[in-house]
């Protein structure tokens, strides 16, 4: 039998795109002024405290580019430089 402690995650979703999907659309369906924006450290921290393992920062970086391009959703980079995005509806046209 093992004893050894094993780390605790809120496995929530299966998948980190499952998790960058979640996270975004949840931020772009808040109201206009509200919530939609968020930094790359934020999505991050919210996908690695869903899954049941971890994963590098490149990774979602990524699937939130990858999600993007297949039109399951949308940002607008509000500062690249910091890493800053908000969230729009997938018909938004986003700059950036």
């Amino acid at each position: 039998m093992n004893n050894e402690l094993q780390p605790v995650y809120n496995a929530k979703y299966s998948t980190a795109a499952e998790a960058v999907l979640a996270f975004v659309t949840y931020r772009s369906r808040q109201p206009q002024g509200a919530d939609q924006a968020f930094t790359a450290d934020q999505i991050r921290f919210y996908v690695n405290n869903n899954l049941a393992k971890s994963v590098s920062p490149s990774t979602t970086d990524r699937i939130l580019r990858n999600l993007r391009s297949q039109n399951k959703l949308n940002y607008i980079v509000l500062n690249r430089n910091q890493s800053l995005y908000r969230a729009v509806p997938v018909n938004t046209v986003a700059n950036g």
